[in-house]
């Protein structure tokens, strides 16, 4: 029996995070002032900035997924040891400390998408008919899922213990401590729980190998946006919409008819 359903933030509830590059540079523009504000001059373009974000990020994504069993960083991590690493000076490092959880709300704020098509209807109903729900979600700012679940006007259906960051709890997914972690703070078995989100990767492969009772793959709203290896139907649970997930819990929460 399903009591509760955990959510993916980016391409889940909201559309994709990909960003347009003028928008990457735009936010390269914002940290460069922002830095030089709080006295950290970087000898760089908003463009070198945006480049050097994005390509930190991936760097360390893919660490963690390979080499570092999927813990996560703090901010001021991410900017000192992958993104700006060649570039600040040892005198920048404690400014860097303070400012860096604001830092990483300009950039990752940069390209806040919009809601997903019936969200806000879906995240009442469920909540009407009982389910607890909660949030996992990869991010490496304290603030800005929280950010968006207010300024969209879906923050009540959520608890404060329900919203799981790696950047807070240090796990991110697809490894299972995350999910584990979510399931018992909230205070469910992973069996009673259910967990939707758009990647195989990290969001089936994860809340399955940690034993959630149904791991539910929701298609990107564009072909383009799909993973590679996504167009395989290797998932048991798959809906194009969020339209579609309370006919599917109610279906997965139906009673076997026992044999006689």
């Amino acid at each position: 029996m399903i009591k509760a359903v955990i959510f993916d933030v980016g391409g889940t509830l909201f559309k994709s995070d990909s960003v347009e590059k003028d928008r990457e540079v735009k936010a390269g523009q914002k940290l460069l002032e922002f830095f030089k504000k709080n006295g950290i001059v970087l000898k760089l373009t908003p463009q070198q900035v945006a480049d050097a974000m994005t390509l930190g990020e991936k760097k360390f994504k893919q660490w963690s997924k390979n080499d570092g069993n999927s813990i996560d960083i703090s901010p001021y991590e991410l900017f000192s040891n992958w993104v700006f690493k060649d570039v600040l000076k040892k005198e920048d490092l404690l400014r860097l400390k303070i400012i860096s959880p604001n830092a990483i709300n300009l950039w990752k704020m940069c390209g806040t998408p919009d809601i997903r098509v019936g969200c806000a209807k879906m995240l009442a109903d469920l909540y009407k008919q009982g389910f607890k729900l909660g949030i996992i979600s990869n991010t490496t700012s304290f603030t800005n899922v929280v950010i968006r679940l207010f300024k969209n006007k879906i923050y009540q259906y959520f608890d404060e213990d329900s919203i799981f960051l790696s950047c807070s709890s240090q796990y991110r997914k697809p490894g299972t401590e995350i999910f584990k972690a979510a399931a018992d703070t909230i205070g469910f078995k992973t069996s009673e729980v259910a967990y939707v989100g758009d990647r195989i990767s990290k969001d089936v492969v994860g809340s399955r190998d940690a034993k959630y009772g149904a791991s539910i793959r929701i298609l990107p709203e564009k072909y383009s946006e799909m993973e590679e290896g996504q167009e395989k139907n290797d998932t048991k649970y798959l809906i194009k919409s969020l339209s579609e997930l309370a006919p599917l819990l109610k279906q997965i929460n139906k009673p076997s008819k026992v044999k006689k």
